[in-house]
C-alpha cells in the first residue's frame, strides 16, 4: 500500500494512521510518502512500522516499486 505519512489534521494520514489503514486492508507492505517539514523520511518509517507489521519503506524520489 501506498500511503501519505504526515498529516495533523482528519483529511491527511499521519505515518500511525498509515500504519493502521494498510493493516485494516490487510497490506503487504506499507510505502510511505508525502512526508513533510515535522518528520523525516526515516523517522516516518519508524512511526509506521511500530505499528504495522509487515514491511514499512519510504517512497525516495525516483524509486521504482514493483506491485
Amino acid at each position: 500500500m501506498l500511503c501519505e505519512g504526515e498529516g495533523d489534521d482528519p483529511a491527511h494520514h499521519t505515518a500511525e494512521r498509515a500504519a493502521a489503514t494498510a493493516a485494516a486492508a490487510r497490506a503487504g507492505r506499507l510505502v510511505v510518502t508525502h512526508v513533510g517539514r515535522a518528520l523525516t523520511p526515516a523517522e516516518a518509517v519508524a512511526r509506521a512500522a511500530s505499528r504495522f507489521a509487515g514491511p514499512v519503506g519510504h517512497a525516495d524520489p525516483g524509486a521504482v516499486l514493483t506491485v
